[in-house]
Formats: structure tokens, C-alpha cells, sequence
């Protein structure tokens, strides 16, 4: 197989660090200047002239080799009568996404078929075939006319055993704050002050232990409870201990709100809190409905979220991370409804501002593409001698067993280890890496075990398992991954975005706490980006900065030095701690792959976006960028579309930060 890897969609980041002084990942080979061809198109040869009309794709084995039906004249030399036949072929592809595109090269022909010749002659006309096409380059064809042709050919995806219970979703018709903790509030010390701050969440909360008293910062104002479930009321005065918070960049924001502003009983916000994955749905006031033409279908206009009511029966049915929940009533309870949908969401007109939804709509076109392209792997070239990785970890390395197999994994490091045998596998930016001692020294594998991709769902590492490697040489490897590793899954026909499953962090308390957070299925909008075939962050991710592209902050207690990431609404991003840092407070992640970019105070300098293929689950590709969002030089940070409008009476807050080396904090 002839190596072609695109620059891709995520893979930019490949040749794009070469700017910023790292060592060189090369593609194998450079199809930039690969034209997409017209069709019907002419190939001119010695002995006869032949016209190739647009193949017909039948198979995409493994998403590597297209095999295609062609349609062909071809005119000998001398004659002026072409004679037409069909071709079947097998053909080496790579998929561009940032053309939508998919490159062809290597052809191979299976089989041929003139109906108007003998067999001596059809004989001769198959090796005339291929000579020609033993010299035709590399060529685009259109990555949804191959999908498109897929589809009618009724290719069967099948899905996986996804948790596809509904989070807790709260519902207020007024103002309204959810404050989710990844768990119970895990308390930091801080220099300089009696206060500690909660570091599981990506809210401004405080501890005074002088008081027994938590602090909210909600915007300008403060609030204060006895108990970090409630309930909240206004600050009048904050305790002088605030007037010690550490003269630092992290704090810098909260010390701006002090003292505040004090608002009124009657204006606070009502504060929902979690310690699990969480969604809200917010309407300015009771619902009002507007109809969807050609439909029993309501949608209600006066929220953000996807809310729908069927008019039959007055059922609601709320879109989240792709998955449909039904309620007679908004206080719930809520049941999966994704399998169940009424025949009517099918009918959605997808001209219409609802026909977005049909994405998540089993068995419409715009699911059945999502799913197939989710099949299509990125991939990149990795050079065994630049690739490299530094794992670490708080303390000695510690493992858990992962459920059903016979392996187990690393619970108190920000990187995914996992133990075979007696050999280590660490899968980190979309790369395998091999050591025979779990601090390494690591190298890059071409040999993944076969036990590892029976990791289940319920494991927070089962994203890895949609990285495997494609080919490799004496130099290099190249690796792919799917949609699985941005944690986008296949389940009830449509492509959701998350296992479902809450990976509960690692957590070692203490006066300075170690805290290794996991990805969250749920808490903040997610929507699906048809173009990119991942899922974005365009909604909210419940916390105190408001803005789609407010900046991620992370603090580190031990040496107090901050670092602020730049503004970001990256297709798949999520924030919170740097990969390798132990001790630091960092905001929670949202949707993607999980991390922050921030440069905190030890993260591995070894660890550098060179070795990156890809931006998976717990990135460092943005890692200490402190240019613009424009000139960021990394894909996952570019916005890819446009962010979902938030009224400001409902108080909602958002939040995205790029990936980072670190494992992300949920939120």
C-alpha cells in the first residue's frame, strides 16, 4: 500500500508545529497539490484513449481499501468506435476532511467485464487497463459522494453497549445557576489565608473553615451556604480572609469581584448542584411552543435547549450529547428515548432551524452519514526516532483492575496506561507506546495486543480502543483513530457523544490534593458538527465565566505560578489539569478531548506537541500557547462553528478551553 496521508482535519497540527521548533512529524507523502478529477475524465495512452466515469463505491474495507464499480469507453488506437465495459477495482485511500475528500491511489483491478468482445480479446483489453492505470497518480474524489453511495448500498454499522441512562437534568423556568462538583468538594490550602478553594469544579468556590462557610462567586456577586448543596443566599460582606487571597494570576479574576456586588434575595439565581454529570434546561418563563410544519412536533422557542413536545400526547423530549430523553413532565423523570422516537422527528424538514436534530434522528440520512463517517479513521505518520513520551505520576505508579480482562490501569497519573502481561502500553495523542517498566523509557509500537481492544465501556480508558496502527517500516509508524477516540460512539443508530458512563477521578486528599479527573458524557451542550464529523462545544458548560470563548485558568498551590489559556472553541475541546501536573486547581472539562492549555508548574517538559498524531481524549496539543486564537497553531483550537446564543436571564454560564496534557476535569 502506497503511503498518501493528507494533512487532515486535527493532523494540521502535524506540520504546524514545525513553526514552533519541534522536531519534525512527516506524512508520508504530500497530497496537497492532489486535484480532485472532473469526471467523466480522459486518460490517453499509446495504444487507445479511455474515458472513466465516477466510480460507484461498494466496500470500504476497514475504511483503507474502497473497492468501486467504473464505468468505461475505451477507444484503440485507429478505431473511432469506443467499446464500453465495467470495471471492478480495489483502491488505496486516505481521507482528507479538511477538503472532504477522500484520496485514491494504488489501483487495482479485480475484475472487467465487455460484453462485446471474446474472451481473447476482453483478455487483452484487461492488460491494456493495467498499463494505463499502473501510471495514473494519486486522485480526490468527494469523501459524500462515497458515503452517499455507501448508504444506498445499505452498509450495517453496528453499535456498542453505551449507558444510555438520562443524567440528572434539573429544569427552572427563572434564572438559574447548575454548579457541578466531580464528586464531594475536594478543599486545597492556600498560601497566604486561612480560605481553601474547591478544586473539582470550575465554579469560584470557597471554603472558610472559621465559619464552617462555602463562597460562590456567581459573576459579580457572592454567595454563601452552609453546606456546599445549599442553601445559597446573598453576601453582604465577605470575610477579610479574602482580602489575603494569593497576589497571583489565578486569582486575579476573583479579587476583581471584591467585595462585589450584593444583589437582592429576590434576584438570586436559583443554584442547582451536582456531584455527578448534570444537564439543565432553562426557559424564560413557562414554555412556549411553536410548531414544526409537516408535524404533530412543538418545539419550545424560549430556551436554548433542544426541547420538543409532541402534541398528541404532550410528551417532552430533550436532545443532550446525542441522546433523546422523554418526560410527560420537565421535572422529569426522564427515559431514554433515542430507540422510541415518534415517526414524526423523521419528518423534520431539514431545511428548517430544527432539521439539526436529524442527526440524532434514527435512520435519516443525516444519522445514517454521521455513523459511517464516524468509521473513517485520521491518521499520521509517526517517526520511531522523534516520537516519545514521559509519563508520571503521584507517587509510585498504582493500578486497577479493568473489569472482565485480564489487564488493569494507571489510576494516578494523567496519562493512559495500561498493563498486558508484563509489558505497558501507554496510548497517548493517538499513538501507541510500548515500556517493560511503567515509568518507561517508552517507545513507539507497531504491535498493539489484541486483549486490549476488549476494554469495555464502562472503563474511563475504553476511548484508546479506537487507535490502532495502519502500517509501519523500519522508520515509521502510522496510526489512525476513529470517532470512538474523540468520544464520539455509535448507539441506537445514531452517533452519541460519550459512553454515558461516570468515571468517578482519582483523588488522594490532603492538604495540597492530587486529583485526576475523567471526561464527562453529560453537563454542557454538545452539538455535532457535520462538516468535521465530531462533536463541538457550542452550548454550555456550566460554570462562572461568561463567553463561548472565555479563557481556562489552572493554579498551582505549591509554587502559585498561574497560567491562563487563550480563548478557544475548539470542535472537541474540553479543559482542565496538564497531563503530569498532581497539584493544581483547574477548571472542569467539557465536551471532547479532555484538557486544558494550560503550562503549569511540572508538567514533564519532554512531553512536546511533536510527538502528537492526533488530538485524543487528554491532549497536550495546545500546551502553553500564548498567541491569539487566530493564530493558534493548533486545529482542535479553531472554531468550526458558531457558538448557541445564551439569553442573559438565565444566568447560564459557559466555558471551553483547549486540550491539554492533562487528563480533563469534568464539568
Amino acid at each position: 500500500m502506497q503511503k498518501r496521508v493528507a494533512t487532515i482535519a486535527g493532523l494540521t497540527l502535524l506540520v504546524s508545529i514545525i513553526s514552533i521548533g519541534m522536531p519534525r512529524i512527516t506524512h508520508a507523502a504530500d497530497t496537497a497539490n492532489v486535484r480532485p478529477p472532473s469526471w467523466p475524465h480522459t486518460i490517453t495512452t499509446a495504444d487507445a484513449t479511455i474515458v472513466v466515469y465516477q466510480p460507484q463505491a461498494v466496500a470500504w474495507q476497514e475504511y483503507r481499501t474502497l473497492e468501486v464499480r467504473v464505468a468505461v469507453a475505451v477507444t484503440r488506437q485507429g478505431t473511432q468506435q469506443p467499446i464500453l465495459g465495467a470495471l471492478e477495482m480495489s483502491v488505496d485511500t486516505h481521507t482528507d476532511f479538511d477538503t472532504r475528500s477522500v484520496i485514491v491511489s494504488n489501483r487495482q483491478l479485480r475484475s472487467s467485464r465487455f460484453p462485446s468482445l471474446e474472451t481473447g480479446q476482453a483478455a487483452a483489453m484487461e492488460q491494456l487497463l493495467q498499463r494505463a492505470m499502473a501510471h495514473q497518480p494519486a486522485e480526490r474524489i468527494p469523501l459524500d459522494a462515497i458515503l452517499l453511495s455507501l448508504k444506498q448500498q445499505g452498509s450495517e454499522i453496528k453499535g456498542v453497549a453505551l449507558k444510555n441512562d438520562p443524567p440528572v437534568i434539573f429544569y427552572s423556568p427563572k434564572p438559574a445557576n447548575l454548579v457541578v462538583f466531580d464528586g464531594e468538594p475536594l478543599l486545597s490550602a492556600m498560601q497566604g489565608t486561612d480560605l481553601s478553594f474547591v478544586v473539582n469544579t470550575n465554579w469560584d468556590v470557597f471554603f472558610d473553615p472559621a465559619t464552617a462557610t462555602y463562597y460562590l462567586l456567581d459573576g459579580q456577586f457572592w454567595l454563601s451556604a452552609p453546606h456546599y448543596t445549599g442553601p445559597w443566599q446573598p453576601v453582604a460582606q465577605l470575610p477579610p480572609a479574602f482580602n489575603n487571597l494569593p497576589n497571583d494570576q489565578n486569582f486575579a479574576d476573583v479579587k476583581e469581584h471584591i467585595p462585589g456586588i450584593v444583589i437582592q434575595a429576590q434576584d438570586l439565581p436559583r443554584i442547582f448542584v451536582s456531584t455527578q454529570p448534570a444537564e439543565i434546561i432553562l426557559t424564560n418563563g413557562p414554555p412556549t411552543f411553536s410548531p414544526i410544519r409537516g408535524t404533530k412536533l412543538l418545539y419550545v422557542n424560549n430556551t436554548d435547549s433542544v426541547l420538543f413536545q409532541d402534541s398528541r400526547n404532550g410528551q417532552y423530549y430533550y436532545l443532550t450529547s446525542g441522546r433523546w430523553f422523554r418526560s410527560a413532565n420537565l421535572e422529569g423523570p426522564w427515559t431514554c428515548a433515542t430507540p422510541s422516537l415518534p415517526s414524526d422527528f423523521a419528518r423534520i424538514p431539514p431545511d428548517s432551524p430544527q432539521g439539526r436534530v436529524l442527526v440524532a434522528v434514527p435512520g435519516t440520512p443525516q444519522a445514517e452519514e454521521a455513523v459511517l463517517q464516524a468509521q473513517i479513521p485520521r491518521q499520521a505518520t509517526l517517526k520511531r526516532s522523534e516520537a516519545g513520551v514521559n509519563v508520571t505520576y503521584s507517587g509510585e505508579p498504582q493500578f486497577k483492575s479493568i473489569d472482565g480482562t485480564p489487564m488493569s490501569y494507571a489510576t494516578n497519573t494523567s496519562f493512559d496506561v495500561i498493563r498486558v502481561g508484563d509489558l505497558y502500553y501507554a496510548c497517548f495523542q493517538g499513538a501507541w507506546f510500548i515500556s517493560t517498566t511503567p515509568k518507561g523509557p517508552w517507545q513507539l509500537t507497531d504491535r498493539v495486543p489484541s486483549e486490549i481492544y476488549t476494554i469495555p465501556p464502562s472503563n474511563p480508558l475504553y476511548h484508546d480502543t479506537y487507535v490502532r496502527v495502519y502500517s509501519s517500516s523500519a522508520d515509521d509508524v502510522v496510526y489512525g483513530f476513529t470517532a470512538g477516540y474523540l468520544m464520539g460512539f455509535v448507539t441506537a443508530g445514531v452517533l452519541a457523544y460519550g459512553t454515558g458512563w461516570y468515571y468517578p477521578p482519582y483523588i488522594y486528599p490532603g492538604p495540597v490534593p492530587v486529583y485526576y479527573p475523567y471526561a464527562y458524557s453529560y453537563t454542557g451542550g454538545t452539538y455535532y458538527n457535520p462538516y468535521t464529523g465530531t462533536y463541538a462545544r457550542g452550548g454550555t458548560a456550566y460554570g462562572p465565566w461568561g463567553g463561548a470563548v472565555s479563557a481556562g485558568a489552572a493554579y498551582n498551590p505549591v509554587t502559585g505560578p498561574m497560567a491562563v489559556g487563550q480563548p478557544s472553541m475548539a470542535p472537541t475541546a474540553v479543559w482542565g489539569r496538564g497531563r503530569g501536573t498532581t497539584r493544581r486547581r483547574a477548571p472542569m472539562p467539557t465536551a471532547g478531548p479532555p484538557g486544558d492549555r494550560t503550562p503549569p508548574a511540572g508538567r514533564p517538559a519532554s512531553i512536546t506537541p511533536s510527538q502528537v498524531s492526533a488530538a485524543p481524549p487528554r491532549s497536550i496539543c495546545c500546551a502553553g500557547w500564548a498567541g491569539t486564537l487566530s493564530s493558534c497553531p493548533v486545529t482542535w483550537c479553531s472554531p468550526c462553528a458558531t457558538p448557541v446564543s445564551t439569553s442573559p436571564r438565565t444566568r447560564r454560564r459557559r466555558r471551553s478551553s483547549p486540550p491539554s496534557s492533562g487528563r480533563s476535569m469534568p464539568g
